[in-house]
C-alpha cells in the first residue's frame, strides 16, 4: 500500500489496493512453473528466474507480469541476468526495454500497456498509482474502459512533461497534468474518467457516431449518467441524444435523455 505521503487520500490508497489485488492473480513461482523450459535447463533457469523475480518484488504482479529494464536495474538486476532469463524462456522481451514473466496469462491491452510503461519506465507501480505523470487518454482510454469501438493505434496519452513518443504512440503535452477528478485507476492504468474521455473525444473532433456509441455503452454499464455528462461537458441532453442518434443507439437510451 502507498504511504500517506504517496497518495492524496484514502480513496486513492483503496483504489491502488483493489487494483493490485485484481492484477495479482498469480504468484511469481506460479508464473515460473508454467514456463516453457526444458528439463535440462529448468534447474539453472529456475535459479536465475527466482533471483530476478524475487528482487523485483511486487512489480510484475502489479503490472500484469510486466517490468521494465529501468525497474530491474533499480532492483539491482544486471542486464546479463535479464538476457540469460530470456534465453532460457523464463521471461520474454515484449518491447524496447520492457519484459514480461512467461506464463503471466493473457492481456487484451498488451500493446497499450507496453507503450505506457515505455513512456515512464523507471517509476514503480505505487508511484504510477499515487501520482501519475502519464495518463491513458482519448481512444486508448475508451479501450481501457471497454466502451465503444475504436482502433488500437495510435496509443494516446497525456503527459505533464515533454516526451518523445515511439512508433504508433501519441503523447499530448499538458504542463499542469490532469486534475484528480479527471482520472482514475483501472486495470493497472492511470486513465481519464469516462466523462473526461468523452470531453477529450469531442475536442479531438472524433466522429460523432463513435462518441455516441461510447456514451451509450457507458450509460448502460452504469459508468456515467446523462446528468453527469451534461455537467462535465456544459451541454444539454439534446446534444447528447444527437450523438446517440449518430451511433444508431438513440432509441435504446431515450429514458436517460431527460433535461439536465
Amino acid at each position: 500500500m502507498p504511504t500517506d505521503s504517496e497518495c492524496h487520500d484514502q480513496r486513492e490508497c483503496r483504489l491502488y489496493a483493489e487494483n493490485l489485488a485484481y492484477i495479482a492473480r498469480f504468484s511469481a513461482f506460479d508464473m515460473i512453473s508454467g514456463s516453457r523450459t526444458s528439463p535440462e535447463s529448468k534447474q539453472g533457469g529456475f535459479e536465475v528466474a527466482r533471483s530476478v523475480v524475487s528482487r523485483l518484488g511486487d512489480i510484475p504482479a502489479a503490472q500484469h507480469g510486466y517490468f521494465t529494464r529501468a525497474q530491474a536495474s533499480a532492483a539491482g538486476i544486471p542486464d546479463f541476468d535479464l538476457t540469460r532469463s530470456v534465453r532460457r524462456d523464463l521471461i520474454e522481451r515484449v518491447g524496447h526495454g520492457v519484459y514480461r514473466v512467461v506464463g503471466a496469462g493473457d492481456d487484451p491491452l498488451a500493446e497499450l500497456r507496453v507503450a505506457w510503461l515505455r513512456l515512464d519506465p523507471a517509476r514503480t507501480p505505487r508511484q504510477r498509482a499515487a501520482s501519475p505523470r502519464v495518463w491513458v487518454a482519448l481512444q486508448s482510454a475508451a479501450k481501457v474502459h471497454g466502451f465503444g469501438v475504436f482502433a488500437g493505434e495510435p496509443h494516446t496519452f497525456i503527459s505533464h512533461t515533454r516526451i518523445q513518443p515511439g512508433h504508433g504512440t501519441s503523447v499530448r503535452y499538458r504542463p499542469n497534468g490532469l486534475e484528480r477528478g479527471d482520472w482514475e485507476l483501472k486495470d493497472g492504468f492511470a486513465v481519464t474518467t469516462v466523462s473526461r474521455t468523452v470531453a477529450d473525444l469531442m475536442n479531438g473532433h472524433v466522429d460523432g457516431g463513435h462518441i455516441g456509441r461510447f456514451i451509450n455503452d457507458a450509460i448502460h454499464a452504469g459508468a456515467v449518467s446523462t446528468a453527469q455528462l451534461c455537467e462535465r461537458l456544459s451541454i444539454d441532453a439534446d446534444e447528447i441524444e444527437a450523438l446517440l442518434m449518430q451511433s444508431g443507439d438513440g432509441p435504446r437510451t431515450c429514458c436517460e435523455c431527460l433535461p439536465c
